[in-house]
């Protein structure tokens, strides 16, 4: 199984119905036999809708939860690498837990 990967700017925002503001994309993982059109019509956007939410719902955790962790610990700043889902979801609980303590 072969798969060609191919970035899509389109107006992502209005198929996934994310504020545009955010630079979003869509990732399109198809057969290479298929052509861009053909894997446009066949992808699931609800699947796609609920994974972008999951994805929001993290950031806006890191982003919630670095200035009253930041506080806590009197430091100048606290960074969390968001680049992947995981990253965000270990900064989160671990800010949970650290929270928790005080």
């Amino acid at each position: 199984m072969v798969f060609a990967w191919v970035h899509v700017y389109l107006a992502s925002h209005l198929l996934l119905k994310i504020p545009p503001a955010l630079g979003c994309c869509c990732h399109v993982c198809m057969y290479r036999r298929l052509g861009l059109r053909e894997a446009l019509q066949c992808m699931d956007l609800e699947r796609a809708r609920v994974l972008t939410k999951v994805t929001m719902f993290w950031l806006k955790r890191v982003r919630d939860l670095s200035p009253v962790l930041r506080d806590l610990l009197g430091v100048q700043n606290v960074w969390c690498d968001t680049r992947t889902e995981q990253n965000s979801q270990n900064f989160v609980l671990w800010a949970g837990y650290i929270l928790e303590q005080r």
